[in-house]
């Protein structure tokens, strides 16, 4: 999640010191403009795998099926919003449709 305080330290520090240790996939939230961007490590360095705004669905380039509706996440995400909506139930189904089945059993 970005900071209000630091942007900078989640969208460029934390990008660099991430990709050194190797972590795969990165995505960064951003409550202020309400994107996801998702990176995804290619080498030493991540590639966009996307930049994914309110009303858009994000995926994941690592885990097959696996994606994130947007207005879903910030909808009960935002705890300065006066209307704080509680998760359709039918969200955790959208998002894990496709991803049910366990890493080790993808060869």
């Amino acid at each position: 999640m970005v900071s209000e305080d630091d942007p900078e330290r989640d969208t460029v520090e934390k990008v660099l010191d991430y990709a050194e240790a190797g972590i795969p996939e990165y995505w960064i939230v951003n409550p202020q403009d309400e994107t996801v961007r998702v990176l995804s490590l290619q080498g030493e360095r991540y590639a966009e795998h996307g930049l994914f705004r309110r009303g858009a669905v994000a995926s994941s380039a690592l885990l097959e099926g696996f994606t994130l509706p947007l207005d879903a996440l910030f909808d009960v995400a935002d705890p300065r919003s006066e209307i704080r909506q509680k998760p359709d139930p039918s969200y955790a189904s959208m998002c894990y449709t496709q991803w049910r089945t366990p890493l080790s059993s993808k060869g």
